[in-house]
């Protein structure tokens, strides 16, 4: 791979008015007329996603792509309409992505990101075999890093649910359900853009379980209000208690260092009992799935 680097993309350069990175493609990368890797905000994550299309601007039907980081490969198919999504985590580093299509030269783009690089969109336009001809050089472009997104996702959860709330998780947008428990309460959960609720129905205080499944050895959770019950279950989950309603930041650290800022706040409204769990900064501004700070 070339060891290509960014620059600051000019105000008026191509691409949307977000995008600040620019890295212009070498000219022995010529078999895709249009080859643009465009980095976004997508609630996805650090996904790679985009569509193949043909240089007459026709999409081009369950392609083979691949996306390379780090010595490791992840392949998928585009669909008939020439879409495609990869889960490829970036981070940063070298990336190359590559399409090959029956009847078409194969293409690929690559570049070295910044590290905590978002989600990407990678385009490409192929040309019939043999009819490669003059290739337009390509522009890869991406956002900033996002100030957040080394911040650790988590999930939530109440307990004794085993995870049949949560329709939706980190790296999708939202989902809804509702669990009736024979003898008990209704229990609706929700997962909104990276943000949970619960709602028991008649009110019936749980216990709420958070997990960052990648936290390091040595980790240690504190809450702000000691009203609340905090049992640490393992570096990787806490069990919030309710004995009453009330708000508190969860925190995660390991070595003096942040990992995860949770807020959580209780509530009792006449016939239903809320929790919500949100990432929030050091300034209690809220965090969304893509690390940046909501407005």
């Amino acid at each position: 791979m070339s060891s290509s680097k960014f620059k600051k993309m000019p105000k008026n350069a191509v691409g949307s008015a977000n995008q600040h990175w620019m890295w212009r493609q070498p000219s022995s990368i010529a078999l895709c007329a249009v080859c643009t890797l465009i980095f976004s905000g997508a609630i996805q994550g650090q996904s790679v996603r985009g569509v193949i299309r043909d240089n007459k601007a026709k999409t081009v039907p369950f392609a083979e792509v691949v996306v390379e980081r780090g010595g490791q490969a992840d392949r998928v198919s585009a669909n008939y309409g020439g879409e495609y999504v990869s889960s490829a985590h970036l981070g940063g580093g070298q990336v190359r992505v590559s399409v090959t299509a029956k009847g078409f030269e194969p293409a690929s783009v690559e570049a070295t990101l910044p590290v905590a690089t978002p989600s990407c969109t990678a385009n490409f336009i192929l040309f019939k075999k043999g009819k490669s001809g003059s290739s337009p050089t390509g522009v890869l472009a991406c956002d900033d890093p996002t100030p957040y997104s080394d911040m650790l996702a988590f999930q939530s959860d109440l307990a004794g649910s085993n995870g049949e709330l949560i329709t939706s998780q980190p790296g999708q947008a939202m989902g809804i359900n509702s669990h009736f428990q024979p003898g008990g309460p209704t229990i609706t959960s929700g997962f909104l853009f990276g943000n949970y609720y619960f709602q028991t129905k008649p009110p019936t205080p749980r216990t709420l379980v958070v997990r960052a499944g990648s936290a390091p050895t040595g980790s240690s959770w504190s809450i702000s209000n000691n009203a609340l019950t905090l049992r640490s279950v393992s570096v990787q989950e806490a069990r919030i208690d309710f004995p009453q309603d009330g708000e508190a930041i969860l925190t995660l650290q390991n070595e003096g260092k942040t990992l995860l800022r949770v807020h959580l706040v209780a509530q009792t409204f006449q016939d239903v009992w809320q929790v919500k769990a949100f990432r929030v900064t050091e300034t209690d501004k809220i965090i969304d799935e893509d690390g940046r700070v909501s407005k």
